[in-house]
């Protein structure tokens, strides 16, 4: 299976970062993405798709991340998310 990816401007660099997980609370209608760009750190972000533009977001609070980090500790393997 072929990795997905994004790339994000970082202070005028492109950053390439691997999708390691998408999730989504139905009952919220909230989509996150978990992503790497270097196999150790690993992120987590809201995600919405606007004209075929992939927009990231905070993840805003606590319930939010315990509903991540219930579905990526597969992903995770002993590493924080951020």
């Amino acid at each position: 299976m072929k990795d997905l990816t994004f790339k994000v401007d970082e202070d005028g660099v492109l950053v390439e970062y691997k999708i390691l997980k998408k999730l989504e609370d139905e009952s919220k209608n909230i989509k996150y993405l978990v992503y790497t760009n270097d196999g150790h750190n690993i992120y987590a972000s809201r995600y919405r798709i606007i004209d075929n533009k992939l927009i990231l977001e905070a993840i805003e609070n606590d319930d939010e991340w315990d509903f991540v980090e219930e579905h990526v500790s597969e992903v995770l393997d002993g590493k924080t998310l951020y």
